[in-house]
This record gives structure tokens, sequence and C-alpha cells, in this order.
């Protein structure tokens, strides 16, 4: 989180993360240019009903009380506040301002994965009876998939069971 924020908090950015905004520009500048056409990037306000600090924005960085995706009714929907599309700076965005942060997810997934993989090798799966309370059965079906004999596709599993 730490490189998705402010240069006041220590982070690359002008201005906070919310949506379409310079963090997130950056973040698609960085990980695919070709799709963003920066001559088309406005800025905007974002506008709330509350004071600073009770409100989360995007990601959740800052840890406050009510996330971004809880305040029904503290602020406006984003169609009406911000009809453009961008709530925020997004003019600012550089694809070399997100790279920091970049490179620490995919250094991060590198790591989940592997840990996945050494813990749960092809063919190895966690205890069954461990992680549901659905029968072993319903569940060795869907592993099967939905091609073999007496296999069923995942998405026939619904919750509650």
């Amino acid at each position: 989180p730490q490189l998705l924020k402010t240069k006041e908090e220590g982070g690359p950015f002008e201005t906070p993360f919310i949506h379409a905004d310079e963090v997130e520009t950056s973040v698609c500048l960085n990980l695919f240019p070709e799709m963003i056409h920066m001559e088309d990037a406005v800025d905007t306000e974002p506008r709330g009903y509350l004071p600073e600090g009770h409100i989360d924005k995007a990601g959740n960085l800052w840890q406050r009380p009510i996330k971004w995706y809880g305040h029904v009714g503290a602020g406006p929907i984003e169609l009406a506040a911000t009809p453009e599309g961008s709530v925020g700076k997004s003019t600012l965005a550089r694809a070399e301002k997100a790279e920091p942060a970049m490179e620490a997810l995919l250094d991060y997934m590198v790591k989940l994965h592997d840990d996945i993989m050494e813990k749960f090798p092809p063919g190895k799966l966690p205890p069954i009876e461990e992680v549901t309370q659905r029968p072993k059965e319903e569940l060795e079906a869907v592993i099967k998939g939905p091609l073999a004999k007496g296999g069923r596709s995942i998405y026939s599993l619904h919750y509650p069971p």
C-alpha cells in the first residue's frame, strides 16, 4: 500500500488513490500502455458529504473506519459526481510512478505462487473435511471436472450448500 500513497505519505504520487486517477492510470500505463489514451484524460475533483478522515478511498490504503465500498449515502455516486469516469487527476499519471508498486506486486505474486506450489504440488489438495462442510462425494465430482464420467462443473456448487 505504501507504494500507492501520496508523496506526503512517503509514496510517489501527488494525489490520493481513488479511481481512474493518477495512481490507477499510472498503473495502467505501466502494464498496458497501448490501451491508455492520455489525450482523453481529464481531471475531476472527488467529493463527499462528510469531512475527510471517515471514509477510505480505493484500495483501503488508509485503514479508515468506513471502507469506500460501504459508504452508501455518505457521498454522491460516481456517475452523478464524476460523469467523466475519472475520480481525481488522471493527467498526472506516468508509467514510471507505478514501477515500484508493480515490481512489488509481481514479486509477491511469484512468492504466493511458489508457496502454493510448495504446499500443494500438482495432484495434492488440502484435506476436504478441513476446508468445507460439503459432502466429500460432491467435491470429488467437481475435482473430476464436468467432462469426466460422474464429474461436475465447479459452477454447479452454490452457497449456502
